[in-house]
């Protein structure tokens, strides 16, 4: 039979207006990735030795917007050095292992350092990665004049801080800084278990020596 070309423009304007007009676009180009962790310093992620930190790695498009993560982009992570830093990823996520710090090597003119290389969705971000002592648990100081004491620390990368207190230190290499109440103490960590050096009190009335180990 016969179509005239009349009846076929009605078919297919009739198709047409039964699609509901739906238009496909591809997804938004990606633009930034990033990467979050509670590690991360000044753009480099601080992990301690014999620790874990999770480090999320995050897609924005143009607009500066989260994009959506689907299925056909896998992130690849890749460490720089295995001695240094190993890693167990997840997806987006990955568990980044601390595994040598500056007792393992004293020849280390800085802490180890390493890159973590994060691909995906045709975007690359390189992580430098730091490892540091572990110093977080409890302490026994014995600082001169002053009866001995216990103190709780907790690890946030280079900084430490005295559990329930404002007090606060940091730790580069195996040199040490402290504020607890009424003096400041430096010195430096003769293992991981142990440190020494000078305190001089807040209001620089007094100074004497001090040593610590780790219960």
């Amino acid at each position: 039979m016969h179509i005239r070309p009349f009846f076929l423009i009605l078919i297919v304007v009739t198709l047409a207006s039964c699609s509901g007009g739906i238009s496909y676009t591809s997804p938004s180009p990606i633009s930034t990735l990033e990467v979050s962790s509670d590690m991360y310093e000044r753009s480099e992620l601080v992990v301690s030795r014999g620790r874990d930190v999770v480090v999320t790695a995050v897609l924005r498009d143009e607009t500066g917007k989260d994009a959506p993560i689907t299925s056909g982009y896998v992130p690849q992570w890749i460490t720089g050095n295995e001695k240094l830093i190993q890693l167990r990823p997840t997806h987006e996520t990955c568990l980044v292992i601390g595994v040598t710090d500056w007792f393992d090597n004293k020849d280390f003119d800085a802490e180890p350092t390493t890159t973590i290389t994060l691909l995906w969705s045709g975007s690359k971000k390189n992580i430098v990665t730091h490892t540091v002592v572990d110093v977080g648990g409890t302490w026994k100081f014995n600082v001169s004049g002053k009866p001995p004491v216990a103190v709780t620390f907790r690890q946030y990368g280079h900084k430490i801080i005295v559990l329930e207190t404002p007090d606060w230190g940091t730790i580069s290499k195996n040199s040490v800084s402290l504020t607890l109440p009424g003096i400041v103490l430096t010195g430096a960590l003769s293992s991981r278990s142990a440190a020494d050096g000078q305190y001089v009190t807040n209001d620089g009335g007094a100074q004497g020596t001090w040593s610590a180990t780790k219960l």
